[in-house]
């Protein structure tokens, strides 16, 4: 049963994607290979990722990002030219790590030059394998590399104490407001 939902949710995923918005066909093609459905066993497939090629590993929630002016020249799939593209600047509060010290909010610069390419978004959940150039936490954020941070993050991690506070406490906030908001209200009727 599993397997069939499996094999009908990729296809129904497939199709709201490619009619529902303007993708390219390389992002498209990207999305078929990266499924919400898709298993982290180790197969003739799995890429090999060593950890040792990243400085850091983690993962966590977009609380702030910004487009900046600064150009970046990325290499696009295969053997295409390079196409001109930007940096998105993203804060990003830490909630588990694999490798590394990023501190509690980390600040990620991400390049965007090509159609797979993904700005971070906020309220989103970031998985960012960072590489430090020229002082800077530098993580890509693809369509395709969902078997690649799904290799990277195979281990269990470790929960940060800090960034689990902060949502807890923000959680907290918002029960109480509402909480008030219906006493309030009941207060109100006769």
């Amino acid at each position: 049963m599993r397997r069939r939902l499996r094999c009908l949710a990729r296809p129904l995923a497939v199709a709201l994607v490619f009619f529902g918005s303007t993708y390219s066909a390389p992002a498209v093609a990207c999305l078929c290979t990266c499924s919400i459905f898709a298993s982290r066993e180790k197969g003739p497939t799995a890429p090999e990722v060593r950890l040792d090629e990243y400085d850091q590993v983690f993962s966590g929630l977009v609380i702030w990002t910004e487009q900046t002016r600064e150009p970046v020249s990325v290499g696009a799939v295969s053997s295409e030219k390079f196409v001109a593209g930007y940096w998105t600047r993203s804060r990003v509060l830490v909630l588990r790590i694999w490798r590394g010290t990023p501190s509690t909010v980390a600040e990620v610069w991400t390049p965007t030059g090509s159609d797979c390419d993904l700005r971070p978004i906020p309220g989103s959940d970031f998985v960012a394998l960072v590489r430090m150039e020229k002082g800077r936490s530098i993580a890509g954020n693809t369509f395709c590399d969902c078997a690649e941070k799904a290799a990277a993050t195979e281990g269990r991690g470790t929960f940060t104490a800090a960034g689990i506070a902060v949502i807890a406490t923000a959680v907290g906030a918002v029960a109480i407001a509402l909480l008030s908001l219906v006493k309030g209200i009941r207060r109100r009727r006769p």
